[in-house]
């Protein structure tokens, strides 16, 4: 069994990244990927759990892109998360990614919801701040009794307290994450409205499609199964799991076969 596509709480996980491991070794699971927000901050304690778990970790990410066609994310797999180049652009999102958070407490202060930045600071802890964290604070001092409605009221796109933040391309994604020696491979397709327009214009930079996807039905994961085969990329797959409170499907659901994981390995060694 696999899961390559699990947060921590170097991002917007609610399970440190041991945590994750050790959950992931209890269940059964012979090879995982750690794919936080723009972040590679929880790999470190991820590898070495690996150790103490002997279970395999896939270092990686997800990368949030600047699109105005649905929401494209690029997953990157094997990557050198100690790439200094990598790791700068990250830091810049991470910089971005506070200044959002406080864009955003400032238009809640305008809907008299005072939350403090130092406290949604210290919800986030050593992860990237983000939107999950605003939602939290707001539950935690009782302006909304949950994260849920924190979204659907206030922090969604399109609601009143929402605020963009800089993203880099789709394309540029997936060159930063082959930079750093990974492969890219463009996440949950059905998010990006004409994803196959995307995937065909993505095609030099991609080596794969998230085909097995937690919350896809059979018919989802047959037509990206055509798509994969048609241009040639590996139908990748896994949760997406956050927690059992979060969006997502449980952790190891997804249905990826195991041999996907050695397709993986050989066009990361191409990369090299």
């Amino acid at each position: 069994m696999i899961d390559l596509h699990i947060h921590t709480t170097a991002s917007d996980g609610i399970y440190s990244p041991k945590e994750i491991v050790s959950k992931a070794k209890t269940m059964g699971l012979q090879t995982i990927a750690i794919t936080d927000h723009d972040t590679v901050s929880g790999l470190k304690e991820a590898m070495q759990a690996a150790k103490l778990y002997q279970i395999e970790v896939i270092p990686g990410v997800e990368i949030s892109t600047d699109f105005t066609d649905g929401l494209a994310h690029v997953l990157g797999y094997f990557i050198d998360y100690e790439n200094k180049k990598f790791t700068a652009c990250l830091e810049k999102m991470k910089i971005e990614r506070q200044d959002r958070a406080q864009a955003i407490l400032r238009k809640l202060q305008k809907l008299n919801i005072n939350i403090a930045f130092e406290k949604v600071a210290e919800i986030a802890g050593d992860a990237t701040i983000g939107r999950p964290h605003v939602a939290a604070a707001m539950v935690e001092m009782g302006f909304v009794p949950d994260m849920v409605t924190a979204f659907d009221l206030y922090l969604a796109e399109g609601r009143p307290a929402y605020a963009d933040r800089l993203k880099i391309t789709p394309r540029e994604a997936c060159q930063a994450i082959r930079q750093a020696g990974g492969i890219a491979v463009l996440a949950h397709p059905f998010t990006v409205r004409n994803y196959q327009a995307l995937i065909a214009n993505l095609r030099p930079f991609l080596s794969g499609i998230e085909t097995y996807y937690g919350e896809f039905n059979e018919e989802q994961k047959k037509e990206l199964l055509h798509f994969s085969c048609k241009y040639q990329l590996i139908p990748t797959g896994g949760s997406d799991f956050h927690g059992e409170d979060r969006a997502g499907a449980p952790l190891g659901v997804g249905g990826a076969p195991d041999y996907i994981v050695n397709l993986l390995k050989k066009a990361s060694r191409g990369n090299r």
